[in-house]
């Protein structure tokens, strides 16, 4: 079943989640926050010792601590979001992100295993596919999300690239298995 695919140029959307950069900009977020609400106390207490903040102070401080902050976290998140995709085009696993686009090809690297991260919404563990191209860097696809799993299409997709490579046996079975419980 492997290699069927190789005499056309087969485009493969790959839906995975970008929650952790997301989570990642949420932290971010925290940091930026707090250090905003110290540095508003520090100026109204400066502000205080007699000389007094006008309104128009006020106002720029919210400006500047309270909303500037969260607009460039929305801004940068919905950067993150609208540019990440992952799509199977032949042979080749591309990943496109806000800066760069990955092209490995997927019956040529050598380094494909499983890992699974903890979910923190259950004591359930996701999958994790890690694809390493030495040249390249790692490509991290979550077989999970919150809004539920790869579909059993695109996890069989994956597994007959892979397999084209005559080796990753151990993790094409397990995807294979994967996608065969979710079809069923």
């Amino acid at each position: 079943m492997g290699a069927h695919y190789s005499a056309c140029v087969e485009r493969v959307e790959i839906d995975v989640p970008v929650a952790a950069g997301v989570r990642a900009g949420c932290g971010c977020l925290a940091v930026v926050v707090v250090f905003s609400a110290c540095v508003a106390v520090v100026t109204v207490l400066a502000g205080s010792s007699g000389q007094g903040i006008t309104a128009g102070e006020i106002v720029a401080m919210i400006a500047l601590f309270g909303v500037l902050p969260v607009a460039i976290t929305a801004g940068l998140w919905a950067l993150v979001v609208k540019r990440t995709r992952t799509w199977l085009e032949g042979s080749y696993l591309v990943r496109r992100a806000t800066l760069r686009t990955t092209r490995i090809e997927l019956p040529a690297v050598e380094n494909v295993y499983l890992e699974t991260l903890p979910d923190v919404r259950s004591d359930e563990r996701i999958p994790i596919l890690v694809i390493k191209d030495a040249a390249k860097g790692p490509i991290r696809l979550p077989l999970r999300s919150k809004s539920g799993w790869l579909p059993p299409g695109q996890l069989h997709a994956l597994a007959d690239r892979i397999q084209a490579g005559g080796r990753h046996d151990e993790v094409v079975t397990k995807i294979r298995h994967l996608a065969d419980t979710l079809d069923s």
